[in-house]
């Protein structure tokens, strides 16, 4: 966040800028600024085709002609130039004296004085710097007001965080029961993946035998599965090979393939044709296949008779499943209360109002009215002090 001193430093040369602008005329300003930036195109134009004409070899007659005509339409920018003056000044944007100093440039150069438009120039140059500086200014006034805002709606909810903190309960034996529940889910889903992995490593002829595999994964495929099953009894030894294995034959080139398997064509009808049934057996962990269900029995029957080590967690999940719901809204609060504390960590309400404070003495001093100059401060003093004393002396 910003500090007060930095805004003090920012508030003065911003004010400082302002005054000068107002010296200058802030109704007339974004006049001067767009006839300078006006006229500086024209400067660097004729510059251009000074330069240009310089440097000019070749003697060519297009690009004299081409050298020309720039020159030539930066002449009509200057008369147009000369117009916007006389029309801004019509209007009531531009003083006497700052048109006066526009025309005495275009003079200069109508009579080929660059060197003179550019000294007269310089002091456009100056107020266009002021300009951008003074943009820049506002834009880092408006950067920290912004930050300042931000800093005070961020204190303002810790301390309505600290409030709600401090009318909460929660129940720790449901949350601790919700807690005990998500450890038994994750410790099936370890489980499982151990399973996954040693069905990885058998042969794909026995696990598409495994009724209870197939039945999840492949309802309605009974003729492609009898079909696959039949080849294999014909070619045992393919039979044999890992979901992996077989998925890799089909992108076997023709020959490779024949070594393994010689009516390579009946392979391609009874087993390629069926890729995505051994696609599916070799990305078994990417399926729903044994996805730890607490309301499913069949899938907690399942582990608890058939994988080593999951009867204790399946226990766990019958015995917590009353009031799972009540369980679960204790826990989640009390991770929202914990969070929030940690929001919170080293913060206290009396550190959290100094803050508060903070803030908002800097933004009352970023949003404040300019001072007056100290010489116009004793001047008016001066001017009091004078009516005062004449009052007295009548």
């Amino acid at each position: 966040m910003v500090s007060r001193e930095e805004i003090s430093e920012l508030r003065q040369k911003h004010f400082e800028m302002e005054r000068r602008i107002a010296e200058i005329g802030t109704e007339q300003f974004p006049t001067i600024i767009m006839l300078s930036e006006a006229l500086k195109d024209i400067l660097d134009g004729i510059d251009t085709v000074k330069q240009k004409e310089q440097a000019m070899n070749d003697p060519h007659i297009n690009k004299r002609i081409k050298l020309a005509k720039k020159g030539i339409k930066l002449g009509k920018s200057l008369k147009y130039f000369e117009d916007n003056i006389v029309l801004e000044f019509d209007q009531g944007n531009l003083t006497e004296e700052t048109g006066k100093r526009f025309a005495e440039i275009t003079k200069h150069l109508k009579k080929n004085r660059e060197w003179a438009a550019k000294k007269e120039f310089a002091y456009f140059e100056e107020l266009m710097a002021l300009s951008q500086q003074y943009q820049e200014s506002g834009e880092k006034m408006e950067n920290a007001r912004k930050e300042l805002e931000k800093a005070r709606h961020r204190a303002e909810g810790l301390l309505e965080t600290l409030s709600w903190l401090e009318t909460q309960e929660v129940d720790l034996e449901k949350a601790g029961k919700h807690a005990q529940w998500e450890e038994s889910i994750s410790r099936l889903r370890e489980l499982r993946h151990e399973h996954l992995v040693e069905l990885s490593t058998k042969p794909a002829k026995e696990l598409l035998a495994d009724e209870k595999l197939v039945f999840g994964q492949f309802p309605g495929k009974e003729a492609q599965l009898e079909e696959i099953m039949k080849f294999f009894s014909e070619y045992p030894e393919l039979g044999k090979y890992k979901a992996a294995e077989i998925c890799k034959l089909f992108s076997a080139s023709e020959k490779k393939l024949s070594h393994i398997c010689p009516e390579t064509s009946r392979f391609r009808n009874s087993i390629a044709k069926n890729r995505r049934i051994f696609e599916i057996l070799h990305n078994l962990d990417s399926t729903s296949y044994l996805e730890p269900d607490p309301e499913n029995e069949a899938v907690l029957d399942f582990y608890s008779k058939h994988i080593p080590g999951a009867g204790e967690p399946v226990e766990k999940l019958r015995l917590l499943a009353p009031g799972r719901k009540q369980h679960e809204a204790a826990y989640r609060k009390q991770k929202k209360i914990e969070e929030k504390k940690g929001e919170l960590e080293g913060k206290s309400r009396e550190t959290l109002r100094e803050k508060l404070e903070e803030i908002n003495a800097c933004t009352e001093l970023l949003n404040s009215a300019p001072e007056e100059p100290a010489q116009e401060k004793e001047e008016i003093e001066e001017s009091l002090f004078s009516k005062i004393s004449s009052f007295f002396k009548s």
